[in-house]
């Protein structure tokens, strides 16, 4: 079995490039609506709002709930977010690729849920391969407990 692996989230290009195009095709198709001049403006507003959000999330990770970093800890994941450290379990939904992971983590002190959409630029090389690997092996057994 691959040993524990702990994996240090750093800012992705891809996931900032994904964000910036799904923002503005949702401009895009507002500004080219034919909506009152009102209701364009408030919306653009809002999808502003939105990107400037997901950027500090999730790749500028200024949230107090931004994971910056996991790992396996015995029979949990252990996250550390800024706002300190804590217990979880993954959930079976997690989605595994070979060029993204979507983890699903369910807090085990305040029942909250966490996602991670990590693409291959998101962390080391190694730490990604050896969580892959780890992950190809528990994943199983999560998705037999749920059912």
């Amino acid at each position: 079995m691959p040993s524990n692996p702990t994996v240090d989230i750093r800012p992705s290009n891809s996931l900032f490039r994904l964000v910036l195009l799904l923002h503005g095709v949702v401009l895009v198709v507002v500004l080219l609506n034919s909506l009152p001049a009102w209701y364009q403006v408030v919306s653009v507003f809002f999808i502003l709002i939105s990107c400037l959000y997901c950027l500090s999330v999730h790749y500028f990770r200024a949230s107090t709930q931004s994971v910056k970093r996991f790992r396996w800890v015995i029979d949990h994941w252990y996250l550390e977010c800024n706002d300190g450290g804590c217990k979880a379990t993954l959930l079976p939904d997690s989605v595994l690729s070979d060029h993204l992971l979507v983890l699903h983590f369910k807090l085990m002190d305040s029942g909250k849920h966490r996602y991670l959409m990590l693409f291959n630029d998101a962390a080391d090389r190694g730490e990604l391969r050896q969580l892959r690997v780890f992950l190809r092996m528990i994943m199983p057994q999560l998705r037999a407990k749920l059912y």
